[in-house]
C-alpha cells in the first residue's frame, strides 16, 4: 500500500531537493510528516521551517530558530512573507534542513519564484536540504517540472477514519454524559459516508452530523456529495430512477442485477456518458493532452482490475437510464465522470484535474469501481479502451413490440393518461420518444395521436447511423432485450408517420 512517509524518506535518502505533495489539507499534512523527522523522539535535531504568505517563516523545531534569524537579517525582512525573499534566503539554511512552503502554487506565475526554485534545487542538492511544497493543486512550470519529486497525500484509510470517529464519539459521550451506543454497524456506515474526504473535512462533517440522539447518516452522505462535486469533472447522481422505471431491456436488467448483487459487488459506479465523443476528440488532438487522458484511464483500470461495461445503442434506448438506475440496487454512489469538464487552459491543468478526480474516486470506492460507459458510435471508441470494459458489452436496440407495450403503459400511468386513449403509429420509436409523447399529451392537453405529430423518430433522422450500429453489434454484443447475442437483419428505412384523424 502507498505510504507517503516511505516515499519522503526515500526522497531524502537520495538527497532530492524539491518535493511537491498534492494534499487537500496542507497544514494537517505538514504536522503528519513531522513524525518522519522526529524518528520516534519528541524532538527533531534538524532545522524544520514552515512558511505561508500570511505568517511568513516560522520554526517547527528549536534548531530552526537561529536559521530564521539569519535569513531575516540577510534579506532585511521581519517575517519573510514574500515568497521571493523566502526562496533567496534559503541559501542560509544549513545541511539537513527541511522547509515546508504552503500554497506556493499561488505564485507560480512569478518568474522570480520559478528562478528561485531553480536556484534552490542546485543549492539544496549538495548537502541533503529539502524544500517541500504542499498544496491541493499546483501546476508546475516546465522550467522546474522535472526537478520535483511529486507525491500524493492519500485520503484517510477506513482504519484511519474509524479512529477519527472513535475520538469524536468518545469526546461527545464524555462532554454530554450520554451513551451513543455506537455499534460496529454505525461505525461501518459512518466510514462509508466519509470515504473520499480528507482527514480535516471528515472530522468536521462527522462532528456536525453527530448529536446526543445519534448520527445523521443521510445528512452526512449529502454533504459528501457536495464536496465530491467540487472536483472538476465529477458529479454525483441523486437516485431518482430505478429499474422499475425502465421498460423492456429484460436481459440487461438480469445481468446487471446479478453483477451488482454478486459476491464482488462494487462500492461505486463511475458513469462516463457518450464516451465515444471523448475518445473521438482524443484521436484528433495533437497536443498530447487527450492521449494522456485516455492512457491514464486505461492504466487506472488495468492496475486496479476495475470492472467495466459498455452500453452501445441509438440515442433514447435507455442506456443512460440504466446507468443511473444501477446504484439504486445496492444504495451505492453513482459518480458521473465528465472528461470534457477536466480540460484546462493552463499547461498541466488537465492532467492534474484527471489525477485529482481519480484520487477521489479511489478513496470513495476503496479502488472497487464499476465503470459504465454509454456509447452512440462504436467506430470512434478506442479499441484499447473497449478491451478494458471486459465485464460486458450490451447493445440497446430500438424496443420491440412487446417492450414498447410495457413502455407505453409505464409512461401513460405516470402521466395519468387513460388506457382508452388510442396509441399512435409508433413503428421504430425509442422509449424516450414514447415518454416524450406521453409528456406532451399531458402538458399540452392533447391526445396521444395529436402529440405524436410533434415527434420525429431518431429511426427516421438517423436511419443509416442506426443500421451501422446494428451491423457493428451483430454477433459481438449481448442483447439488452433477450438472452444471448444481438443478431441483426437489414431493415428498410421507416416512413414518417402520417397524421391520423380522430
Amino acid at each position: 500500500m502507498y505510504k507517503l512517509a516511505d516515499r519522503i524518506t526515500a526522497a531524502r535518502r537520495v538527497s532530492a531537493p524539491l518535493i511537491y505533495i498534492n494534499s487537500p489539507d496542507p497544514s494537517n499534512s505538514i504536522h503528519s510528516i513531522m513524525d518522519i523527522f522526529r524518528n520516534g523522539d519528541d524532538k527533531c535535531p534538524h532545522p524544520v521551517i514552515t512558511w505561508n504568505v500570511n505568517q511568513g517563516a516560522r520554526p517547527m523545531t528549536d534548531a530552526a530558530v537561529p536559521v530564521i534569524e539569519r535569513m531575516r537579517e540577510a534579506m532585511e525582512s521581519d517575517d519573510l512573507a514574500n515568497p521571493v525573499d523566502m526562496l533567496i534566503g534559503l541559501e542560509h539554511a544549513p545541511a539537513q534542513a527541511v522547509v515546508f512552503m504552503e500554497h506556493l502554487s499561488l505564485f507560480m506565475d512569478n518568474p522570480q519564484v520559478i528562478q528561485g526554485l531553480y536556484d534552490v534545487r542546485d543549492e539544496f542538492k549538495s548537502n541533503h536540504r529539502t524544500l517541500i511544497c504542499v498544496g491541493p493543486s499546483m501546476v508546475i512550470p516546465k522550467e522546474v517540472r522535472q526537478s520535483f519529486v511529486i507525491l500524493d497525500e492519500p485520503y484517510p484509510s477506513p482504519e484511519e477514519l474509524h479512529r477519527i470517529i472513535s475520538v469524536i464519539v468518545e469526546s461527545v459521550e464524555r462532554e454530554t454524559d450520554a451513551n451513543l451506543n455506537f455499534t460496529d454497524t454505525k461505525y461501518n456506515h459512518s466510514v462509508d459516508a466519509l470515504r473520499g474526504l480528507c482527514a480535516y473535512t471528515a472530522e468536521q462533517e462527522f462532528s456536525m452530523s453527530l448529536s446526543k440522539d445519534g448520527i445523521d447518516i443521510d445528512g452526512l452522505w449529502e454533504r459528501k456529495r457536495i464536496i465530491i462535486e467540487q472536483t472538476p469533472g465529477l458529479s454525483v447522481y441523486r437516485p431518482k430512477i430505478t429499474m422499475d422505471d425502465i421498460g423492456g431491456c429484460k436481459n440487461a436488467k438480469n445481468f446487471l442485477s446479478q453483477l451488482m448483487l454478486g459476491k464482488n459487488s462494487p462500492k461505486v459506479i463511475v458513469w462516463i456518458d457518450e464516451i465515444d465523443k471523448s475518445t473521438a476528440a482524443d484521436k484528433t488532438d495533437t497536443s498530447g493532452v487527450s492521449q494522456d487522458r485516455l492512457g491514464f484511464i486505461l492504466q487506472y483500470m488495468q492496475e486496479n482490475e476495475s470492472k467495466g461495461v459498455v452500453f452501445l445503442g441509438p440515442p433514447g434506448t435507455s442506456k443512460s437510464m440504466m446507468a443511473k438506475a444501477l446504484g439504486a440496487l445496492t444504495g451505492i454512489l453513482t459518480i458521473r465522470l465528465d472528461l470534457g469538464e477536466m480540460l484546462g487552459g493552463i499547461v498541466g491543468e488537465s492532467q492534474h484535474n484527471l489525477r485529482e478526480a481519480f484520487k477521489v474516486i479511489s478513496a470513495v470506492a476503496d479502488r472497487d469501481v464499476l465503470f459504465i460507459a454509454t456509447c452512440n458510435n462504436d467506430d470512434t471508441m478506442d479499441s484499447a479502451l473497449q478491451r478494458r470494459f471486459k465485464r460486458g458489452k450490451i447493445f440497446f436496440d430500438l424496443p420491440e413490440d412487446d417492450e414498447k407495450e410495457v413502455i407505453w403503459n409505464l409512461h401513460m400511468e405516470k402521466q395519468g393518461i387513460s388506457e382508452n386513449d388510442p396509441k399512435p403509429d409508433h413503428a421504430s420509436w425509442t422509449g424516450a420518444e414514447i415518454a416524450s409523447c406521453c409528456e406532451m399529451a399531458y402538458d399540452m392537453d392533447l391526445t396521444l395521436r395529436q402529440a405524436s405529430e410533434y415527434i420525429v423518430p431518431v429511426a427516421v433522422t438517423a436511419h443509416k447511423e442506426i443500421e451501422a450500429l446494428r451491423s457493428a453489434a451483430n454477433g459481438r454484443f449481448i442483447s439488452a432485450a433477450k438472452p444471448g447475442f444481438f443478431y441483426y437483419s437489414v431493415q428498410k428505412k421507416p416512413k414518417r408517420a402520417v397524421k391520423v384523424e380522430d
